[in-house]
């Protein structure tokens, strides 16, 4: 319902229409006259024919004149009741001038409507009003007040799922701003916000419960709608919550609210690119859920080659799949995840992860590139230079970038230990043939799709477990999953906190059921309303699903707590994004140590784990540690990958990516990757728009809240892992403090409150210190390695990098500079060829060293004699062979000079229509365009087509360039930014070849200098100061060859001839000319003359007689040899 004077605020009224996603639309008060046409107002094309009763007099409502007549009301009750019995949905707007009624806050059972005091007829009036109204079962749900506090402009409906976003909507376009910054004004929306915001959450909560537990397409539907209006009520309410001018707020907290609602999302996009970023995120998210791929269905020889068989020697292999795309039915979850978790065949394994990303990441490329350019775009407007800084943001930290790096640098040594381990037992498993004993890990054998998870790799590093299978224990004892949740329980109540609510038990889904199709991922639910938490876990008798439970509970705490402690919706949740994964983690080290699992009886050794040092503690540190570690290695190398393509773009960003794996992870790809494969398009938080960071801020929070719940608890035990804090009151103390505060504090704050005041920053050291035993023996268990971490080498960066690649796949490594022949220094096109020679056969990319520094693309013929393969063994013979027939194809081309002369065109791309239209006869009407004559290929982007050298003619002396009149070829950006700009150089044409090339006119000009560089050799030479090392022993005279010899020492060549010395000789040894400077002039090119500073100092053979040689002696004023002939300077030295 909009308020408004219609006809002055027309632009206004069609904002506000437009961003409205319902299909009805009621004015009152519009002052319109029938003398107004519909198309002035309204759109016609959009909208249907509107329905209008325009005012015709010019007077104000009023309750003694225009108020709702009882005859209104019997009309409107027979009306309702027919409507009724059809089973029709009812929904009646009106400005009804009924003041003085309190409504009912809508869907609040626990309050009445009740009538202000007034004259009695009209309260009984208006009682029989609001009585006919409840008892039609309609629903008042508009709260909105005129200036006297009445509500007058009225909705009645009886649609009770939907009154609440008919309200919320009205509250948001009825008071588009806030009417000023004062504090009164922020508490107020902040209330209004609190109570929709609850609201509006409740109802996606619903709606997403509903579809993860039955997932039909009708849920689907119904979440997608609920979720679209929640990004509608987020973009509300960010727009309002802008306006507010933070600085003039004085309450702390209220400006830490409104920071909440105004520093993340989109919204600052606009209507339509949010709808644009939202839709892009939902097309690549709907990718990712439908990938399928063909099962692997054995070898197939000389087909497919991995990384390493040509250059080893071996047979090339590929996967064979079946031809039927009716099988091809294999999803990531639990298909893919199970073979890569369980299958020990490398074939299969390097296939599906190929297959995998092949079919995930380059479909959405593109979408992703336009995501970057949106979600920075979105990042200005919220007032951070780039989205990965406003992700940054939400953690409250200035340095976070640099918290991180040092985090990890301190866990690093660790997790090259542990590396090393785990690639002694895949090289046992696989052998030499697959991976180096000193080299990087291939990403397909570390049983994860991501290789994220190592722990299944358990079996091949370390053998037979000397711990018991605690998941048959469990069976035997038989648990089932109520049981487990109910120990959870106990585990919380026995440390002081509440049990859950019966809504939980009334409401969770805890296992999977039968009759309907469940997404069965463990996750924790706030229904946002106080009362309903509920866990969704298709839980089974395992050890990993006992520990889930714990870590479930944990967040079904959380909520509890600060829905407890009374905290506005936008505190409730963590201070960061890592702090709910850090606590909840923080429980499961406590449940699933061996110490804990023996007090239950599910662990039954003979030797106490509370020792710290038997095998059953290590194997569990090494679990623990294959689940963290490359964890934390594989989340850091993937947010610093996505924050630097927010800063630089999106250029190359598949080779960035492998890059960053490689030294954050020490992990490869298994089969060749470009730049055309998108690898990290196949993680879904990335296409999601999820920030992933927050699992490494969480892994060294849990250890650190670890740490301090078992020193509150006063356990004294050997070691940290060893800790068990269930049943310490002290420890439910302090976890509750903690959660109670929700985001109402910063991280920093918190981490102060946890550790008693001790420190307020992240620390690695209870990491450290948890696996502190397994350290020692990987330490033992490495001694015989050579390399403790990774070396890369060429072989490893070719992966990923275009280096040298021929279609059988041999890489070679080159080095050298490679020019075509010197023949092509004589000519105008020497580095004009054009990228791609296209001639016929295979391709082989050849780095060519040019100025333009680019890598070019030759194509030649395979049949070629000289050229075969299989004649040639030795790389160099066949390289010299390809490139002479790309000379000779380049200087058969006509087309070569003409394209020297092509401009540089920027920001075009040439397609090519993938099929084309039919034709059609001349004078007939051609046929409809169908989709597929949409679809077009990539011919070339101009807009990364190298620039060309310029030539030009020098008007002045340039130093390092050329004297006047010179004729220069340089870079083009050099050129243009720093010749032709500052009017130092003009284009090569011919008038300026004329004008410029006057021999007279150059001759009569006084010559500056003998050459280009002869101007910096003098500044060089005047700015230093040379030591001049001559005997104490002996006696001596100053030479020229003492000279040149000190010159030589500073890398500096200058011949005997071309040294003036002073004209009273220097003779000695005499010590009152220790540190003295004398000037000496150099001579060069016949033409400059320079003046270079010397500075004695005396040295003895004698060991015991020599002086201390004074470090920085350039730094030191000293006195002139001749008196004041010389005046000293601050200079610096090139001495040795």
């Amino acid at each position: 319902m909009i308020k408004t004077f219609l006809k002055s605020h027309c632009g206004l009224f069609r904002e506000r229409v437009d961003s409205s996603p319902y299909n009805i639309v009621t004015i009152t008060e519009t002052w319109l006259k029938p003398e107004v046409e519909d198309n002035e107002i309204f759109y016609l094309n959009n909208w249907s024919k509107p329905y209008r009763d325009d005012r015709i007099t010019q007077k104000g409502g009023s309750e003694h004149k225009d108020h709702l007549k009882l005859q209104d009301v019997k009309i409107l009750t027979n009306i309702v009741t027919q409507a009724n019995r059809d089973k029709n949905e009812i929904l009646i707007f009106g400005d009804a001038n009924c003041s003085k009624i309190q409504w009912k806050e809508a869907g609040n059972e626990r309050n009445i409507h009740f009538v202000l005091p007034e004259r009695p007829r009209r309260i009984r009036f208006k009682y029989n009003f609001i009585d006919n109204i409840m008892r039609l079962g309609l629903v008042q749900i508009c709260n909105f007040t005129n200036q006297n506090d009445n509500v007058l402009d009225l909705i009645f409906t009886n649609i009770s799922n939907d009154y609440n976003l008919i309200r919320l909507e009205t509250a948001l376009i009825k008071n588009p701003t806030p009417s000023s910054s004062s504090l009164g004004d922020a508490i107020q929306f902040l209330r209004d916000f609190d109570r929709e915001a609850a609201e509006m959450c409740n109802r996606v909560a619903n709606s997403e419960w509903r579809y993860s537990t039955n997932s039909t397409d009708y849920n689907k539907r119904k979440m997608r709608e609920q979720q679209n209006l929640a990004s509608k009520f987020e973009c509300l309410s960010w727009r309002r919550a802008s306006l507010f001018d933070t600085t003039r707020i004085p309450d702390s907290n209220t400006r830490r609210q409104l920071g909440r609602i105004v520093t993340q999302g989109r919204c600052g996009l606009g209507d339509e690119r949010y709808k644009e970023i939202t839709q892009l995120i939902t097309t690549m998210k709907d990718n990712y859920n439908n990938v399928k791929i063909c099962p692997y269905r054995g070898q197939s020889p000389n087909i497919y080659s991995g990384p390493y068989d040509a250059l080893r020697g071996q047979s090339s292999r590929e996967s064979y799949v079946t031809a039927y795309t009716g099988f091809c039915d294999l999803r990531l979850d639990p298909d893919l995840n199970r073979i890569m978790e369980h299958s020990r065949v490398e074939p299969e394994l390097r296939y599906v992860w190929t297959a995998f990303r092949d079919k995930t990441g380059p479909p959405i490329r593109n979408t992703f590139m336009r995501y970057l350019d949106l979600a920075n775009q979105a990042a200005e407007k919220h007032g951070f230079r780039d989205a990965g800084e406003q992700m940054r943001s939400m953690y409250e930290d200035p340095d976070f970038f640099f918290t991180v790096q040092e985090l990890w640098a301190k866990v690093l040594p660790l997790y090259k230990k542990l590396f090393t381990f785990v690639r002694k037992g895949l090289v046992r498993q696989y052998g030499e043939g697959v991976l180096r004993r000193d080299g990087p890990l291939p990403a397909h054998l570390l049983g994860n799709m991501w290789g994220q998870d190592w722990r299944s790799l358990f079996p091949i590093i370390k053998g037979q477990k000397e711990t018991p299978d605690i998941t048959s224990e469990m069976i035997r004892q038989n648990y089932t999953p109520l049981k487990i949740f109910q120990l959870a329980e106990e585990f919380f109540t026995s440390m002081g906190l509440p049990p859950m609510p019966p809504e939980f038990w009334r409401n969770s889904l805890l296992q999977k059921p039968n009759d309907a199709f469940v997404q069965c991922t463990a996750s924790a639910w706030d229904f946002c309303n106080s009362v309903d938490f509920r866990i969704k876990q298709c839980t089974q008798v395992t050890l990993q699903d006992f520990i889930n439970s714990h870590h479930e509970m944990t967040h079904i705490h959380y909520y509890m707590q600060y829905s407890t402690a009374n905290k506005p919706f936008v505190y409730r949740e963590g201070p960061n994004p890592a702090f709910h994964e850090g606590i909840a983690n923080a429980i499961g080290l406590c449940v699933g140590g061996p110490v804990h699992l023996q007090r239950l009886g599910i662990l039954k050794t003979p030797i106490s784990a509370s020792t710290g040092n038997s095998m059953i503690n290590i194997e569990y540190l090494l679990s623990v540690a294959l689940d963290k570690l490359p964890f934390m290695a594989f989340s850091i190398a993937l947010e610093k990958w996505r924050w630097y393509v927010f800063e630089k773009g999106p250029e190359q960003m598949n080779e960035r990516y492998w890059e960053l794996k490689l030294r954050y992870q020490g992990v490869i790809p298994p089969t060749s990757r470009t730049n055309a494969h998108f690898d990290p398009g196949s993680k879904y938080h990335i296409i999601s728009d999820q920030d992933y960071i927050k699992y490494f801020v969480a892994t060294i929070l849990q250890f650190q809240i670890f740490n301090e719940l078992c020193q509150v608890s006063n356990q004294k035990t050997t070691s940290l892992h060893t800790c068990n804090f269930s049943g310490s009151r002290e420890a439910g103390r302090l976890l509750a403090d903690i959660m109670q505060q929700g985001a109402s504090m910063s991280a920093s704050q918190l981490i102060k409150l946890l550790s008693r005041g001790k420190t307020s920053r992240l620390s690695a050291e209870p990491l450290l210190e948890f696996f502190r035993p397994l350290e020692v023996w990987l330490d033992t268990q490495n001694q015989a390695e050579r390399v403790v971490g990774w070396n890369s080498n060429m072989e490893d960066v070719s992966l990923f990098q275009d280096f040298l690649r021929i279609n059988s796949g041999l890489r070679f490594e080159i080095s050298l500079l490679i020019l075509i022949t010197s023949h092509f220094h004589d000519r105008q096109c020497i580095y004009c060829f054009p990228k791609s020679i296209i001639i016929r056969g295979i391709d082989i990319i050849i780095p060519i060293r040019n100025p333009r520094n680019a890598f070019e693309k030759i194509s030649v013929d395979p049949e070629d004699s000289f050229l075969n393969l299989n004649n040639f063994k030795n790389s160099t013979i066949m390289i010299r062979n390809a490139l002479n027939i790309v000379k000779n194809q380049i200087l058969t081309q006509p087309a070569m000079v003409t394209a020297c002369f092509l401009p540089s065109t920027r920001n075009t791309f040439i397609l090519k229509r993938r099929w084309e239209p039919k034709l059609y006869k001349k004078g007939s009407k051609p046929d409809k365009l169908r989709g597929r004559h949409y679809v077009y290929d990539l011919v070339e982007d101009t807009s990364v087509r190298p620039q060309m050298n310029l030539n030009l003619i020098l008007t002045s002396f340039v130093d390092g360039v050329g004297q006047k009149g010179d004729v220069v070829t340089v870079k083009h950006n050099f050129g243009y930014n720093n010749l032709l700009l500052p009017g130092l150089a003009v284009y090569k044409t011919p008038e300026n070849m004329e004008k410029y090339s006057n021999k007279e006119q150059n001759q009569k000009e006084e010559v500056k200098h003998s050459s280009p560089f002869a101007e910096r050799t003098v500044n060089v030479l005047e700015k230093l100061t040379f030591n001049l090392v001559m005997n104490k022993d002996n006696p001596w005279t100053v030479e020229k060859w003492h000279i040149r010899a000190s010159f030589r020492k500073a890398n500096i060549y200058v011949p005997e001839e071309c040294i003036e010395l002073p004209k009273e000789p220097i003779t000695g040894p005499d010590m009152n000319k220790e540190q003295k400077d004398f000037y000496v002039t150099v001579t060069i090119n016949n033409l400059e003359k320079a003046r270079a500073k010397f500075r004695i100092h005396h040295w003895s053979t004698d060991p015991a007689d020599r002086l201390p040689f004074v470090y920085e002696h350039w730094k030191m004023t000293t006195e002139p040899l001749f008196g004041l002939e010389d005046k000293t300077t601050e200079t610096k030295t090139l001495d040795k």
